[in-house]
């Protein structure tokens, strides 16, 4: 049976797929997610924001002074939270449908803020093929770009149609991690790179999909909701 920690009230949704953990201080795990109400909220029991002039605030009227909201002034797609940075502290990254925004949280200030004219749905940090440095994926209107620390679109490839969702995995135990991608077409495409090395057909759009251990992934579609397990045959 599972027992919860602790338990965090508030007095807006919380939107589905956009919620995520990180340890902005590089140490000490904190709670970020997307409100109905087009916020970021995160959950810092551990410490306050001491920064001033950023996005990130506390709500003065607030009763629990570990809440800060981060003010984005879109409608939110996608919310992550992972380290590509030197300092081993993890980043926010928050998506819309025009814009992509990478928040220091520890400093209380943008990494960087970049327009998206393909729009973010999804969003997921690592290292893909032989790149040796780690960047953040965003799915899009038919397309994937892969981020660096600076700003920069380091990685960039299409697909065949709106992504949904992004994993990465060393699918071809090749000692590279693939690219796995799920899309509204009803297709799983593989890419090794900007490279599609493989292509799984479903009955409904991919909604999910997530890393086991070693070439296994599971995903999920809409409407049927199955849940399936896979693993390429060699």
């Amino acid at each position: 049976m599972l027992v919860p920690i602790y338990t965090i009230k508030l007095s807006q949704k919380i939107l589905p797929r956009r919620i995520s953990l990180g340890k902005f201080d590089g140490v000490h795990p904190n709670i970020v997610g997307a409100t109905a109400a087009g916020k970021v909220f995160v959950h810092n029991p551990f410490q306050s924001i001491t920064s001033k002039g950023g996005r990130l605030i506390t709500d003065s009227g607030n009763t629990m002074p570990e809440l800060s909201y981060l003010n984005f002034g879109q409608q939110i797609s996608a919310v992550h939270a992972g380290c590509i940075t030197d300092d081993k502290k993890d980043t926010l990254f928050v998506g819309s449908q025009t814009h992509f925004l990478a928040y220091d949280v520890f400093n209380n200030a943008d990494l960087f803020y970049n327009e998206t004219p393909d729009g973010v749905s999804t969003i997921i940090h690592g290292y893909v093929a032989d790149l040796d440095i780690p960047l953040v994926f965003t799915g899009g209107n038919c397309s994937i770009t892969g981020w660096g620390k600076t700003g920069n679109d380091d990685f960039w490839t299409v697909t065949g149609d709106n992504v949904q969702s992004l994993a990465l995995l060393d699918y071809d135990q090749d000692g590279y991690n693939e690219l796995i991608v799920g899309s509204e077409d009803y297709e799983i495409r593989i890419f090794h790179g900007d490279e599609m090395i493989a292509e799984i057909t479903e009955t409904e759009s991919v909604t999910n999909i997530v890393p086991i251990n070693d070439t296994k992934f599971g995903y999920s579609v809409s409407i049927l909701y199955q849940l399936t397990a896979f693993s390429p045959t060699k």
